[in-house]
């Protein structure tokens, strides 16, 4: 494993242009073999069209997050929620978080709040 992020060497596999001369995308690989615990070869590659899409899924992903929970905050606020145990509402947490995959992304921390009412 690399220790040290200024540690890697990539090295320029290819690049495709526009016919204007700007950069499309960018493959690389890292110069420096690597192998895995079993004895397999590790071949590393990066693209930049890659990372771009992986950014935008990710956006997209932590957006579709971001609207679920709000959607959840609405329903906890309501008058007539069916999310009265702090359980309750960790689990559906959980289940937004899971659905969406931005376990690893988000960090989410549910507050109780006791409302007395009186008849």
């Amino acid at each position: 494993m690399i220790a040290k992020k200024e540690a890697v060497v990539w090295e320029e596999l290819n690049v495709q242009t526009d016919e204007d001369g700007e950069v499309l995308d960018r493959v690389s690989s890292l110069s420096e073999t690597h192998y895995s615990a079993e004895g397999f070869r590790l071949v590393w590659y990066h693209s930049v069209q890659k990372a771009e899409r992986d950014a935008h899924a990710r956006e997209t992903r932590l957006s579709r997050t971001v609207q679920a929970l709000s959607e959840l905050h609405d329903k906890l606020h309501s008058p007539r929620t069916r999310y009265r145990r702090r359980e309750k509402v960790e689990k559906a947490v959980a289940e937004i978080l899971q659905r969406f995959d931005t376990q690893q992304l988000v960090d989410v921390c549910v507050n109780e709040r006791i409302v007395e009412r009186y008849r």
